[in-house]
């Protein structure tokens, strides 16, 4: 069991690499094709579609997920109540994007953004069946298929996304790409029941996809928060900033300021089932350390990644984006620094939901929204794209604080000789790398040669940075044992 937590981990953070390396390509086209204004269109777009769509993989299927972990005799009740459920909440989010898409058109004031979203919505009801596959492979702890689909899922959005816009449908086909995406995930994802299993009536799914929907409120409401929480700041910078140039820029800088938070999404998947099912066996210490180890991982990549963007920022910009973008170095800076917050936070809020402390995790929440709207308010009209980035930064590290401090049960305060061991080394790495970077910078004045040079810098100096938390005492003996249980598939590990 052990050693399968570790694996799925590691596929699911695998995957989420394979469609984070994609979707840079794709962004780096779509930036050149679309223009700092496009590609902020296609951003705030997203922006919003992500926002109900969270009704898609926050609420129900969460619930079916955690109830598989705990008593997986239900697995025929529970796949076909979650996909009719599914089913119905994502026709209903497609009816409301239909229908509000005017009024956040105006709110946001983007005159365009009307279409735009209507176009959107297609995606939601396939993408509604998608994450319902998708979380039932991991309720069943099939953890290789569910990073087999994720994979495909993302070769597909790569695919239909840039093809579609290549052909000149500009931002409405990259829309229609992601539709198409979500339904290649679905087929790569579903594995229908076997056909002696015993039939389902309606009758008998009905009360059952009520009792799901009534228990995953808690869930959908922290998710929903913590949704609005990572578009708000892009949200009123389109509103107060009346520069289509400088949204782009910001919306730019929020990608990249996303990456920590978004490759973690695959660990908060494997985590709450796990930590979940550990709870149910009464085995307190290992959800103890499912929580420490995934918090102090968390640390340990953010941390990095705030160095590289530091030293290097600059440099990814011009190879990802363009030259066009070269404001967006500032905001990507303070935005690094907020992911580490809210990476933090979004792991600590699944072991509290795992752990039924569902009013903690939605009171952090929802008052890191409250205070991050009002300083964006403040220090967006103030200062432009860097107040509103100051503000999501400032907001994020006092949620993630916090987090962690309310698990100190859990946790201990090791997660805070983690952060101070990683930004030494990442401090290090990053002096070094500014450096280096900027004289394999000019090596060449082809593109290609530029980004495969700066990735193998990147790579080098993610494993020196390693190499040096190794040195000064990171790393202890069950760290170890869980690298080992990852990849020893044969034995067992003797850790999470």
């Amino acid at each position: 069991m052990r050693r399968s937590v570790a694996r799925g981990a590691l596929l699911g953070i695998l995957g989420q690499v394979w469609h984070l390396a994609t979707a840079f390509v794709l962004y780096a086209y779509l930036a050149r094709q679309l223009g700092p204004a496009g590609f902020g269109q296609w951003r705030l777009t997203l922006s919003v579609l992500n926002w109900f769509e969270i009704l898609l993989f926050a609420g129900l299927i969460k619930v079916s997920t955690k109830r598989l972990a705990e008593a997986p005799g239900e697995l025929v009740k529970l796949t076909r109540a979650s996909y009719f459920g599914q089913l119905l909440i994502g026709l209903v989010a497609f009816g409301a994007l239909f229908v509000l898409a005017g009024p956040i058109s105006i709110l946001l004031r983007e005159p365009r953004l009307a279409l735009l979203l209507r176009v959107a919505a297609l995606d939601i009801p396939v993408y509604a069946l998608f994450m319902t596959a998708s979380a039932l492979l991991l309720g069943r702890h099939r953890y290789e298929r569910q990073s087999f689909a994720w994979t495909v899922y993302a070769t597909a959005k790569f695919a239909a996304i840039a093809g579609l816009v290549l052909f000149g449908f500009s931002v409405p086909g990259a829309l229609i790409g992601n539709a198409l995406a979500s339904l290649v995930g679905l087929a790569a994802a579903f594995i229908p029941l076997p056909r002696d299993r015993e039939a389902v009536s309606l009758a008998e799914l009905t009360p059952l996809v009520g009792n799901l929907l009534v228990a995953s409120i808690p869930f959908l409401a922290l998710s929903l928060v913590e949704g609005l929480a990572t578009s708000v700041d892009l949200w009123l910078v389109s509103a107060f900033v009346a520069n289509a140039v400088a949204v782009g820029w910001y919306a730019s800088a929020a990608v990249l300021g996303e990456i920590p938070t978004f490759i973690f999404t695959a660990l908060e998947r494997v985590l709450f089932p796990s930590v979940s099912g550990a709870r149910a066996d009464g085995d307190s210490a290992l959800a103890n350390r499912y929580a420490l180890q995934s918090v102090r991982l968390a640390i340990i990549v953010t941390t990095i990644g705030i160095g590289i963007i530091i030293a290097s920022g600059r440099i990814a910009l011009h190879l990802l984006y363009s030259a066009e973008f070269a404001g967006a170095y500032i905001p990507l800076c303070i935005l690094m620094v907020a992911g580490l917050g809210r990476t933090v936070r979004a792991i600590c809020a699944q072991v509290q939901m795992a752990r039924d402390q569902r009013k903690e995790a939605l009171t952090i929440l929802i008052s890191s929204v409250i205070l991050e709207s009002v300083l964006l308010a403040v220090l967006a009209s103030r200062w432009s794209v860097y107040g509103a980035a100051a503000a999501a930064a400032i907001s994020g590290l006092i949620a993630g604080a916090w987090a962690t401090i309310a698990l100190r049960d859990m946790l201990g305060w090791r997660p805070l000789s983690t952060l101070v061991r990683s930004l030494a080394a990442a401090a290090v790495i990053g002096t070094g790398l500014h450096f280096v970077a900027q004289a394999t910078a000019t090596l060449s004045e082809l593109p290609l040669v530029e980004t495969a040079v700066y990735a193998v810098v990147i790579l080098a100096a993610g494993v020196l940075y390693l190499g040096l938390l190794a040195l000064i005492g990171e790393f202890d003996a069950d760290d170890r044992a869980s690298v080992r249980g990852i990849v020893a598939r044969g034995r067992a590990g003797s850790s999470a």
